[in-house]
């Protein structure tokens, strides 16, 4: 693993839009600037560019990002581009030596995913995922409370991610709606969070996915439902919507031998066997970003890896090519 000196992890952003700016540049700024500084910021537009840096503090700002990632003064590059974009960049960059945070999904294909996997061991370098449903208070707790026993062996996951549609948080990002730039609608975008969620809180891979997609409004899905067959022999549903006119909605439920636990509205219940409830307490303090800085440094980090970025990659291109053959169960890669 590349080494780091004492002084804060200088990292490039590479793509300056609505995801950058709301969660990236604040889940930096939560950690203090003697941990963590960004110090170039490269955008298609340099405009875009400029205000983020100006959102951070300082900064340079330029429109290649191949001159972002070249820069001696960077340790590492956090890519919040078009999905297109990021196997091409996240390659690049680990090539050059720099360790490598990357937006969901991580890759279009497989094939990129397993590049990018290969091109980070190749170098050293830490290649994270932006998974940042896991790191929800009460998943994280549900987790703990699935590692701990608490419901016993788990056999059914019920995870929900929903909203009112991209326009609803970033109206100039158009690109959601094209294939070629996004890989799909809903499913890729939110089904991404809900494999991973379930993943990260059953302690159990995902082997087989069958899927139905819903309307398509502007060349992409609005709405999906994946039955999974997880590979500790339970099952998962995994529903992933821009339908959503009430706003975002995040749900999730996990039935044991022993018990249920509930996620709704950030607040995690523990409904036993015996027919009693627990409110079991979120566990705070936890971050994506404080996990890539740490991982960085070469200090133990949880952070979610490359890997398990390609196995949530991997159980929603099954949902989609499940879809195409009208919800046959599609193994997972």
């Amino acid at each position: 693993m590349r080494r780091m000196g004492g002084g804060p992890v200088r990292v490039a952003l590479v793509g300056c839009g609505t995801v950058a700016l709301r969660q990236h540049l604040p889940g930096f700024r939560a950690l203090g600037r003697d941990r963590v500084d960004v110090v170039a910021f490269a955008s298609r537009s340099r405009v875009s560019a400029q205000a983020a840096a100006k959102a951070w503090g300082g900064g340079a700002a330029m429109e290649r990002w191949e001159e972002a990632i070249a820069r001696p003064d960077v340790d590492a590059v956090d890519i919040c581009t078009p999905n297109r974009l990021h196997a091409e960049i996240a390659v690049a960059a680990a090539r050059a030596g720099k360790h490598v945070l990357v937006e969901k999904p991580m890759a279009l294909t497989l094939e990129e995913a397993d590049a990018m996997i290969e091109a980070a061991a190749e170098a050293g370098v830490v290649l994270a995922t932006a998974h940042v449903g896991r790191y929800l208070p009460a998943v994280r707790a549900a987790a703990g409370a699935v590692a701990a026993g608490r419901v016993g062996r788990v056999h059914t996951v019920e995870v929900h991610y929903a909203h009112g549609g991209p326009r609803t948080w970033a109206p100039e990002a158009d690109w959601f709606f094209d294939p070629g730039e996004a890989g799909g609608g809903a499913l890729i975008d939110l089904g991404v969070h809900g494999m991973d969620t379930v993943r990260a809180v059953s302690g159990q891979g995902i082997a087989e996915v069958a899927c139905r997609t819903g309307e398509v409004r502007e060349g992409v899905e609005y709405d999906a439902n994946a039955l999974c067959r997880l590979e500790g022999g339970g099952t998962a549903w995994v529903k992933a919507s821009w339908a959503a006119p009430y706003g975002s909605d995040r749900h999730l439920a996990v039935w044991g031998e022993g018990g249920q636990l509930v996620v709704r509205g950030g607040r995690l219940t523990l409904r036993r066997a015996d027919g009693g409830e627990e409110a079991l307490g979120a566990e705070e303090g936890a971050s994506l970003y404080g996990d890539f800085v740490r991982a960085c440094r070469g200090e133990a980090s949880p952070v979610p890896t490359g890997e398990d970025g390609r196995r949530a990659l991997s159980a929603v291109l099954a949902g989609y090519e499940s879809a195409r053959r009208g919800g046959a169960p599609v193994r997972v890669r």
